[in-house]
């Protein structure tokens, strides 16, 4: 009987483990989980763009135009955190321009940020951008190893001219 007892205070003790690991592991997906939905809410409010970019992406989803509208450059391209500083620089404000699916709704675009005074805005239509590369003959005149900014990010296919376009002639060493 004295057994008994002593294995079932050993069970006690592993069952107040396991709830102290079960508490503690669902204590860290709650942080987990809060730390999503404000990251959530920062990409959807477009935290970190300026106002007038900012404003446009908000205001305007209601607008008949906005099926042309693909989003702002920095939400379709992906990047390595390895090349996030190095991309990061060489986009600069580049990375604010927003993607347009074609040329064909920059009229009513255009009206409709005079009208609401949104100030200036980069728009990148896909069927007008040409890309850019960084001259042939430069990998045999130089010695010094480098990458294409453009080949270190990845997006979707459909939207490479827009890497190409704003990357396509920037050695990363």
């Amino acid at each position: 009987l004295k057994g008994i007892r002593v294995r079932l205070e050993e069970m006690k003790g592993q069952i107040d483990a396991w709830d102290n690991k079960i508490k503690n592991l669902a204590m860290g997906a709650e942080g987990i989980e809060r730390e999503k939905r404000y990251l959530e809410r920062l990409r959807d409010n477009h935290e970190g763009f300026q106002h007038g970019v900012k404003q446009f992406l908000k205001s305007a989803r209601s607008e008949s135009f906005y099926s042309g509208v693909i989003g702002p450059v920095a939400e379709h391209l992906h990047v390595e955190e390895d090349d996030a500083l190095a991309i990061s620089t060489a986009l600069g404000y580049g990375g604010q321009n927003i993607i347009l699916k074609d040329d064909r709704k920059i009229g009513p675009i255009l009206s409709y940020l005079k009208s609401r005074k949104m100030g200036r805005l980069t728009f990148l239509p896909l069927n007008n951008l040409t890309a850019r590369s960084l001259p042939g003959d430069l990998l045999r005149q130089t010695a010094i190893p480098f990458r294409v900014a453009s080949d270190c990010v990845s997006c979707e296919d459909s939207l490479r001219p827009v890497a190409n376009f704003l990357l396509g002639r920037i050695p990363l060493v």
